[in-house]
């Protein structure tokens, strides 16, 4: 790459950024979890009711709070704010509903409902399992490809591709950055089929490097839709 980092880099950079990105979510979420169960086993429990809404427009749409009034447990009356906006509103006024407040706080009161009491667990969770899963995936089909890719160096037959072409591989994207892909051929003398191979994702275009030359290809005896494009020659820091 022009700034001079490495295909293994770029490589474990998004490993590990998805990784580490869900494990911090993952643990966030841990924390609100408990946070929220602390909250609703301390909490003081009255009565209150909705006595208004709270609107905000985006993109067309008309959003609600709700303002619910009751009295906490210091005898006097308060008012809290939903977190939640939703269209329709969530709650009907005059509707009762359920008000939790740690004790002798009743300005940190919250409607005793899913989203406003477990909300931010929820999206913490929603949010880190399916990076840190993403992470985990993109290890394991690292170690997968590597030990295919050793197994056919060790077993597979080597045949020698022509180069065609560098493409762009548009479906992946990197700090705004896209990999290259080498393109080869090889005709397989026995049975006159072409075939066509696409080397792993490299994140700088090698085409001045490989322009004209044939290119190493293992391929699995009788399968050569099983094969590996060897770009080991290649430097692992664009020059």
């Amino acid at each position: 790459m022009d700034q001079g980092v490495s295909r293994l880099k770029v490589s474990s950079a998004i490993k590990y950024g998805f990784s580490i990105v869900g494990l911090i979510t993952l643990v966030s979420g841990v924390v609100a979890y408990q946070k929220s169960s602390r909250f609703v086993e301390e909490a003081f429990s009255v009565q209150g009711k909705v006595v208004d809404y709270q609107t905000s427009v985006g993109e067309g749409v008309t959003h609600y709070k709700a303002v619910v009034e009751f009295v906490g447990d210091d005898g006097e009356k308060h008012r809290l704010l939903s977190t939640i906006a939703s269209n329709p509103p969530a709650y009907d006024e005059g509707e009762m509903v359920e008000v939790l407040h740690p004790r002798g706080h009743p300005q940190d009161a919250k409607i005793n409902g899913f989203l406003e009491v477990w909300g931010v667990a929820t999206a913490m969770f929603g949010l880190g399992v399916p990076f840190f899963a993403v992470g985990v995936i993109m290890f394991l089909a690292s170690g997968y490809q590597l030990r295919r890719n050793k197994n056919l160096k060790t077993s597979g037959a080597l045949v020698s591709a022509q180069f065609q072409s560098v493409r762009c591989n548009y479906s992946l994207s990197f700090n705004g950055r896209n990999p290259f892909v080498i393109v080869c051929h090889w005709l397989n003398p026995e049975t006159q089929k072409l075939h066509v191979f696409e080397s792993e994702n490299i994140w700088f275009n090698p085409e001045r490097l490989i322009a004209g030359k044939a290119i190493d290809v293992y391929i699995r005896h009788g399968h050569p839709e099983k094969y590996y494009v060897d770009i080991s020659f290649l430097p692992q820091v664009a020059a």
